[in-house]
């Protein structure tokens, strides 16, 4: 399905059995036992939003020090060189 008429952009979401597998988000869904009568939904995604933008921000420090890492490497001429740095 489309969000908007001009169909510029598509529809986005989560699968809310996928999102129960994960211990840390399983707050996120509601109607959990609801069976399958009702299906499980995500109502709120705004904690969903800060949660993904903390583990972007973790994930981007071990990027810079795997990266400072590397470079090290690369500049050394020995690795008893980059072992004494």
């Amino acid at each position: 399905a489309e969000r908007f008429s001009d169909k510029t952009f598509p529809d986005i979401g989560l699968i809310a059995q996928d999102v129960l597998k994960i211990p840390e988000l399983d707050f996120l869904v509601e109607n959990q036992d609801g069976g399958d009568i009702e299906p499980m939904t995500i109502p709120d995604w705004n904690p969903l939003v800060a949660i993904c933008i903390k583990s972007i921000q973790e994930l981007n420090s071990i990027v810079e020090k795997q990266q400072m890492i590397i470079d090290n490497l690369i500049s050394s001429s020995s690795f008893k060189e980059f072992k004494s740095k």
